[in-house]
């Protein structure tokens, strides 16, 4: 398979290798219950390990103390195991792991604020990326992929006044915007913040592992309609002018930068069959726009008119101003055994546009299938299958096209496409593992590899992913 590749400060061998023999031991466990709500009094979820290990969950009370002043957390450890077997850049396997802690606050509790709240969370990030490394593809292959660092994520107080709610401080559009919920059973970073926003919002926009400050404004229509809006207007850039990645330029997350442009955001959701006693299946519809303020570089032509590929060309890019896009979701469930069985079928889409002008992706199609508790004796287990397809705009296909007349025999970029299989096991309350397989279809849209040193370079071939995901919490 090539080289295994840990990054730094990575487990050894002898630990990685007891490691996948745990995740292993999935199949032959038990199944419980999951619930994602923390207690009120104990301050911890359901399922969690913390209630797995009696007597541990809360030393000394002090967990269930600060769940009684309003104060609970979250603590997980996500990682994965990870290899490219075939095609891309080349083989080789990785580790990478993240930990994961968020605070939520209620602030009524704690100092007598009405209707107030805070959330403080953040990552310490470490291992290898393989997208980076071995496959060469827009879409990361990891969902958790990142620098290695300590990093602050979301920190925000959030106000609710009847129907309405605003959140302001440093805040993910990810966390919500044009997500999916039967999306999220997928790791490949594109079926959670779309990779045509990643390729054309400066430093990928304000999502994981970047967030930025902003202001949120949620609006509840539910007493006269089954639907709410969603108002985002956050700084538009995450990270500071300069060379080299943006993750690198905003390596801890804390600069908080207010520079860069504006990026808003609106969306509008729809719910189908959302009451709890519907007859109907449930489901939910998201329609939504977005647009940056500043500008943003032609994907072909530069300010002269000519080609960025004609020598006689200066060089300099032609600007824009502003970016946008729209974007529509759908999730639903297609089939369930009943209303208190968790056996049940679900299926999403997604569809996202921008102008072919600005952006390396004008189109992005995303739909997949998400099985739930059907596997006889664990309610808990989900397994599924989703697809991505995404565009290389006409602009960077013609600019490809105008290199080609200079160096034949270089590809033109036109797709690239990736399909993800995986299996989600609950080994016990608040640990799951997750087998998956994914196949990269012209990776980086069909490019030629940045290791391929021979005369005749040809675009990268399709790769194929094995890999493992492990999820505690605590």
């Amino acid at each position: 398979m090539g080289r295994f590749d840990f990054g730094r400060r990575a487990p050894g061998l002898r630990t990685m290798t007891a490691l996948a023999a745990l995740m292993a031991a999935a199949a032959l466990a038990p199944a419980r219950a999951d619930d994602d709500d923390a207690d009120a009094k104990t301050g911890v979820r359901p399922a969690s390990l913390a209630q797995a290990l009696p007597g541990l969950g809360d030393i000394g009370g002090h967990r269930a103390g600060l769940a009684a002043r309003g104060v609970t957390y979250k603590l997980n450890y996500v990682s994965d195991i990870l290899g490219n077997v075939a095609g891309g850049k080349r083989r080789g396997t990785i580790y990478d792991g993240r930990t994961e802690l968020m605070i939520d606050g209620d602030l009524e509790k704690l100092v007598g604020w009405q209707g107030a709240s805070f959330r403080v969370n953040g990552y310490h990030i470490h291992g290898s990326a393989l997208t980076r490394s071995y496959v060469g593809n827009l879409a990361p292959v990891s969902n958790i992929e990142a620098f290695p660092t300590v990093r602050l994520f979301e920190a925000w107080v959030q106000q609710q006044f009847g129907i309405f709610s605003l959140r302001i401080g440093q805040l993910g559009a990810d966390s919500e915007t044009a997500t999916s919920s039967t999306a999220g059973l997928f790791n490949n970073g594109t079926f959670g913040w779309p990779t045509l926003a990643a390729t054309g919002l400066p430093s990928g926009g304000p999502a994981y592992p970047l967030a930025t400050p902003g202001v949120t404004l949620k609006v509840d229509l539910s007493a006269v309609a089954p639907m709410s809006l969603l108002f985002t207007l956050a700084n538009g850039d995450p990270a500071r002018p300069g060379a080299g990645d943006p993750q690198l330029r905003n390596k801890h997350g804390v600069d908080f930068r207010l520079r860069g442009g504006s990026l808003a955001i609106a969306e509008a959701r729809y719910g189908i069959n959302q009451e709890k006693d519907a007859r109907g299946l449930p489901g939910l519809i998201r329609l939504g726009a977005w647009r940056h303020s500043a500008r943003f570089n032609d994907q072909r032509f530069g300010a002269d008119g000519l080609s960025l590929a004609d020598p006689a060309s200066s060089g300099v890019p032609l600007r824009h101003s502003g970016n946008h896009g729209v974007y529509v979701g759908v999730d639903q469930t297609l089939w369930r055994r009943g209303a208190e069985d968790p056996g049940s079928i679900g299926g999403f889409a997604r569809a996202f546009f921008a102008p072919a002008d600005r952006n390396v992706v004008s189109m992005q199609l995303d739909a997949g299938f998400a099985f739930n508790g059907l596997t006889p004796g664990r309610p808990n287990d989900a397994f599924g299958v989703a697809a991505s397809y995404m565009r290389i705009s006409n602009r960077a296909r013609g600019l490809d096209r105008d290199v080609a007349l200079a160096t034949p025999g270089l590809p033109v970029r036109n797709y690239e496409a990736v399909i993800e299989a995986n299996y989600l096991a609950e080994v016990t309350r608040g640990w799951t593992v997750q087998p998956m397989v994914q196949y990269v279809i012209n990776p980086g849209g069909r490019v030629v590899s940045p290791l391929d040193l021979s005369p005749a370079p040809r675009a990268m071939r399709n790769a194929t992913v094995i890999g493992v995901r492990s999820v505690a919490r605590f």
